[in-house]
């Protein structure tokens, strides 16, 4: 029998069977690659033990390179701290006010005006 002479219950039934196999297979490739959400949560996490971390392993270079003194520079890691605490509070509104494309073009944009000589 011909490809063509199948009844057309079964060329539907086998282009069903196919898009059935592809659907599973977007979803478990869907699966593999995107992470659960737990997975952000503590990737979050560690993102903010990080920025600890980097404010004291950087505060002896900027003592030195700004010429702080010791008794000032837990003035330094407040003022790290203090503008964490800031730059989130004002972004966190940013994002509900004006959008999260907007947001972050706007933070690509003064990173890169600040950090230019």
């Amino acid at each position: 029998m011909a490809p063509s002479a199948l009844p057309e219950w079964r060329e539907s039934s086998v282009e069903g069977t196919q898009a059935s196999r592809a659907g599973r297979a977007s979803r478990e490739l869907t699966r593999v690659l995107l992470p659960s959400r737990a997975q952000l949560c503590g990737f979050g996490y560690f993102l903010d033990l990080v920025w600890a971390q980097i404010g004291g392993l950087i505060g002896g270079q900027i003592q030195q390179e700004l010429g702080i003194a010791d008794n000032r520079i837990g003035d330094l890691s407040t003022c790290f701290s203090a503008g964490l605490t800031v730059g989130a509070f004002f972004w966190g509104l940013a994002v509900d006010i004006i959008g999260r494309r907007w947001a972050f073009n706007l933070t690509v944009r003064l990173s890169f005006s600040c950090s230019s000589r």
